[in-house]
């Protein structure tokens, strides 16, 4: 950011004068982001905390490239699952929606059928036999409804696939 970058400039500009000052002492002065800091230590073991930092810092470095290498092998993976998922899902719509319409003919025969049977008939049926025709048409409304309502699902299911893949 702006600011941080205001004050390393600041800092630069600070430690070129301070460290003027402290070149022959065992004493070290510097100013981070404002503040002034003083290291009681001779160059030897100020080289080593560098050095100790640096090498942290590299070993550090590693780790993330390590966690980043796997991090992309993990989402490769999973958009191989999910191209997988899709790709069932697309199936899945396939089989329902060609199921959906090889009982749609035959229920709708039935229903026909149980339509005329009580029309045609109703004067020479008794009751019982009524009321069974009567179940027959409900049975064939209600298998026909969830017939329609699995071709709707797959229907939405695929268009809502579509979206997403152009996603």
């Amino acid at each position: 950011s702006i600011k941080l970058l205001s004050s390393s400039i600041s800092d630069a500009i600070a430690n070129k004068s301070i460290s003027r000052k402290s070149i022959d002492s065992n004493e070290l002065e510097f100013s981070y982001q404002g503040k002034k800091y003083k290291i009681l230590a001779n160059n030897v073991q100020i080289t080593d905390l560098l050095l100790s930092t640096y090498s942290s810092a590299l070993e550090k470095n590693m780790e993330l490239e390590k966690s980043n290498q796997k991090l992309s092998s993990l989402h490769l993976e999973l958009q191989n699952k999910n191209n997988q998922l899709a790709k069932l899902i697309e199936e899945k719509n396939l089989m329902l929606g060609m199921a959906a319409h090889d009982l749609r003919n035959p229920l709708n025969a039935i229903q026909t059928y149980s339509d005329i049977l009580a029309l045609k008939l109703d004067e020479y049926l008794d009751d019982k036999t009524k009321r069974m025709i009567e179940k027959i048409k409900q049975s064939s409304t209600y298998m026909l409804q969830l017939v329609n309502d699995m071709l709707d699902i797959s229907v939405i299911e695929a268009g809502e696939m579509r979206m997403n893949l152009e996603n």
